[in-house]
């Protein structure tokens, strides 16, 4: 597949019901539309089921529900003929676990410390205690151990000559070595000395200094010896079943032979305290990989370094590499393969955060840009007014401000799902205090404190201290940031303590171990701002809640002009190919529904009538118990963001909203007596005629403001610097909400039709249209056309320069020059506008003549009038005549 300049990326969902064939059948669309790289959600083999891709269980097989290798050779092709290349979207730092289907991982259960894989999972194999020794812990049981054993809902089964566990419905392996009781009991009652040698064999009395490769191969060659041995010989295999039964009836022999296994069987809560391997983030199932060992790289790269190899893949999407033990290195290996290859890393930046230069990547996938470009349409005037608001609704003057929540969210998930991370670190920081004499009285429970307290502080998702290397000044600043943080939060801490902690974490280390507490620190850092700040704080704090996205600081009340030219200019200077987005399939509203939210920044008054209006009309006629005041605060603004919405889309939001905010009832504890009231409290408002009358008034007021916000919000996204990224759907009006709300099938027809409209409709006919979304696609088709045909006029080599409109509207207008050829101007905060005009402001658009993409008649140079400019369409892209 030839290399193409990047124009814009669209990114599909694959799952069960949208397969290859399907993305294949919208090629033809998306390269009308402008698109010439599609992003699809991962493709390898999932776990059954999977609505993501994210679960991958085989990362060298393309998954059989999405149709194979075979649909995905047609997608490729189809992508050539339409002129279109390919980004793959890769899972690198875990894989699923939740079923049989991953063969390293029932390899790993099956024969511990000896597997192949035991080296490719992330799993302390020595364990806390010498019990917990060449095991790994298996928290899937939904009862206690003991009572599953002897309610006999755990038992051993034969098929043939294999034998596994049932636990409650999941099958696991049994260690070879285990079943050798099974075998002698059958051997005595038969008298068979073919079986008697197999149970010997098995017992690990035969071969025991055999190094692991060899074990395996002669447990193989037993395997085989015994279902030969069982189909010619009826009365042994009724004999071994009799063995199993007795087994399953005695809970006491059933406990002795899964207390030989490589795992440990557990009640899913223990793995808050007690778990011995690295997750994703808080999620069981999935089972972190050692992707820094080059060994472990190259296998679960195997089939994706092929594609690269032979040109059929033309960009990576890495997902979540703050994962990684050392993502510097992994980009490095990544990158090495292919140096044109285009990489793009899922990297959440923080408020004033830059993408490490040492990252061999083209930048980002657009989380920082979303939080830039979200602000503009934030009324800052109006930041005082929502705190109020918030405050008296709540019922608490003590409403804290997002930062104390942000790290009390931090502390509590390190108290509860992290728990059993932050034991195992806080065990690396003992081993490593023990031997030195000014720490060595230092307790476990000190050492977990100061922990906790250092990673609650921290703000940003990590730091890449690594061995050989330098740490960035970034990284500096960072670790100091916390550490002294977190003696202002906690003045108990010995300072001594905290002071080994930061030497540490700036890698003054000295011994391997050292550096194997400050890599896992690193990851667990990253695990704690993504479990306490996206999936706890933001659904604590709801002041104004298109503010609490991914990449935003929920307690900045919006963006200036100023501070989004700079981050242009920056993106500009130093990762000019990053993306750019507004919508991802991570975002906690899609793009629309946010500007929706913004708008209120706007009607403030009006919206502050509304929601004591509402309230107290829901609460009266509501015979049942009313959530809590912040949660129904949610509610108020979700349905502003989501109108019209049905009872089951906002049903499962709220679910979500009350299990993520871990307040009342969470994912791990759920408060079913709780959530039902909630759920009742939203389906009588949804009901009550009167009320949602009430609500789509307000709608519409904001529809006008919301509508104009997505038409600037958009034009600055496809002309800012950076390659712009459209999610499937999203290039009409997208109000969906936060997974599993925003990765629902998408009516490509309405897509088609649309686009089909639009190509023939005029600037007024398209906004005309409202709020079905014309105008938007009208606009992505017309500007994406001409950044394919006049790439050079958005590239690296054509500057941001900002523009400053003049007059007393000078503030809401967002404008910039890409070099001389291109002038984009992008009005915000359009509540005012639509009230009072543009008035007597003026843009000076430079020398020459320009014409306006979106009017073509008319032809600009000098100083311009905005109310002109903006006459038939609320956004401008002004070209300059006579342009190449």
């Amino acid at each position: 597949m030839s290399e193409r300049p990047p124009v814009a990326t669209y990114r599909l969902q694959l799952r069960q019901g949208f397969d290859f064939d399907h993305a294949t059948a919208l090629l033809d669309y998306l390269a009308e539309l402008g698109i010439s790289h599609v992003c699809l959600s991962p493709c390898m083999q999932a776990a059954p089921g999977s609505t993501h891709g994210y679960d991958v269980t085989d990362p060298n097989r393309v998954d059989e529900t999405l149709g194979g290798e075979p649909a995905r050779q047609r997608f490729l092709a189809a992508l050539a003929e339409h002129g279109l290349s390919h980004v793959v979207d890769i899972v690198p730092n875990h894989m699923s676990v939740a079923s049989e289907q991953n063969q390293w991982w029932w390899d790993v259960l099956e024969n511990g410390p000896d597997s192949a894989h035991a080296g490719s999972f992330d799993v302390d194999w020595a364990g806390p205690t010498e019990a917990a020794k060449n095991t790994v812990l298996l928290p899937i049981l939904t009862q206690r151990y003991g009572r599953a054993v002897e309610e006999g809902s755990i038992f051993v089964q034969r098929d043939g000559g294999n034998f596994t566990l049932s636990a409650q419905g999941r099958r696991l392996p049994l260690a070879p070595d285990s079943l050798g009781v099974l075998f002698s009991e059958a051997a005595a009652a038969c008298d068979s000395i073919d079986l008697e040698v197999l149970a010997e064999v098995l017992s690990g009395s035969a071969g025991s200094t055999l190094d692991p490769s060899h074990r395996r191969r002669r447990t193989a060659l037993v395997r085989r010896q015994l279902v030969e041995l069982l189909a010619s010989r009826p009365e042994l295999a009724s004999a071994i079943d009799r063995s199993v039964s007795r087994v399953n009836a005695d809970p006491s022999a059933l406990d002795a032979l899964i207390g030989r296994q490589h795992y440990r069987l557990a009640h899913y809560r223990v793995a808050r305290h007690d778990l011995d391997y690295r997750r994703f983030f808080d999620i069981n199932e999935l089972v972190a990989l050692s992707t820094d060992k080059l060994a472990v790289f190259e296998e679960t790269h195997r089939r994706l370094l092929t594609w690269i190899r032979a040109g059929e893949v033309s960009a990576v999407r890495v997902d979540h590499p703050d994962g990684l033990r050392d993502p510097i290195q992994y980009f490095e290996r990544l990158q090495a393969v292919s140096p044109s290859l285009w990489i793009l890393a899922e990297k959440i930046l923080e408020p004033g955060e830059q993408l490490p230069r040492d990252f061999r990547v083209a930048g980002t996938t657009g989380y920082d840009f979303c939080a830039a470009v979200g602000g503009l349409f934030v009324e800052p005037s109006a930041e005082a007014g929502f705190s109020e608001l918030c405050k008296s609704f709540i019922g608490s003057r003590e409403v804290e401000d997002f930062a104390t929540t942000a790290r009390a969210a931090k502390r509590f998930v390190l108290e509860d799902s992290l728990a059993s991370d932050l034991r195992r670190l806080t065990l690396l920081l003992e081993a490593i205090a023990r031997p030195r004499l000014r720490y060595r009285d230092f307790t476990y429970e000190e050492l977990r404190q100061a922990l906790r307290e250092v990673l609650a502080c921290s703000q940003v998702y990590r730091t890449y201290a690594r061995p050989g290397a330098a740490p960035s000044l970034q990284d500096q600043h960072a670790t100091q940031q916390a550490i002294q943080l977190a003696k202002q939060q906690r003045p108990d801490l010995d300072p001594e303590l905290l002071a080994l902690l930061e030497q540490l974490l700036r890698g003054s280390c000295e011994v391997p171990l050292e550096w194997d507490f400050v890599a896992r620190f690193q990851q667990l850092s990253a695990t704690t701002m993504a479990k306490g700040l996206e999936d706890t704080a933001f659904y604590r704090y709801p002041r104004l809640l298109s503010l609490n996205e991914v990449g935003c600081d929920p307690g900045k009340f919006g963006t200036s002009p100023a501070e989004f030219h700079e981050f242009c200019s920056k993106l500009q200077e130093r990762w000019p190919k990053s993306l750019v987005a507004t919508t991802t399939h991570d975002t906690k509203r899609s793009e629309d529904a946010r500007l929706r939210i913004s708008a209120l920044s706007e009607l403030e008054q009006r919206f502050r009538d509304s929601v004591q209006a509402w309230s107290e009309h829901a609460r009266r006629s509501f015979q049942g118990e009313p959530p809590d005041r912040a949660l129904e605060y949610w509610l108020w603004q979700t349905l502003i963001a989501a109108h019209p919405i049905d009872e089951a889309r906002l049903k499962t939001h709220l679910t979500k909203a009350m299990r993520e905010a871990k307040l009342a009832s969470s994912w791990l504890d759920p408060n079913p007596s709780y959530e039902a009231s909630v759920l009742d409290f939203a389906a009588h408002v949804l009901r009550d005629s009167e009320l949602m009358r009430s609500v789509a008034e307000l709608v519409d007021e904001v529809l006008p403001i919301a509508l104009r916000s997505s038409l600037s919000q958009t034009l600055l996204k496809l002309t800012a610097c950076g390659v712009p990224d459209i999610y499937q759907g999203a290039e009409l009006l997208d109000t969906r909400l936060t997974d599993p709300d925003n990765r629902t099938p998408v009516d490509f027809e309405l897509c088609r039709r649309s686009l089909a409209l639009a190509s023939r409709s005029s600037a007024e006919e398209a906004m005309a249209a409202g709020a079905s979304g014309l105008a938007k696609i009208w606009l992505i088709q017309r500007v994406l056309g001409l950044r394919r045909m006049k790439p050079g006029w958005f590239d690296e080599s054509a500057p941001h320069v900002p523009l400053a409109a003049e007059g007393s509207q000078a503030s809401r207008v967002v404008a910039f020059a890409r070099g001389e050829r291109v002038v984009v101007v992008a009005p915000r905060l359009w509540g005012s506008l639509l009230r009072t005009g543009f008035g007597e402001t003026r843009l000076r658009v430079g020398p020459g003549t320009f014409r306006n993409l979106f009017d073509s008649d008319p032809r600009y140079s000098g100083s311009v009038a905005l109310g002109e400019l903006l006459r038939r369409f609320p956004v401008a892209l002004l070209i300059a005549e006579g342009a190449d």
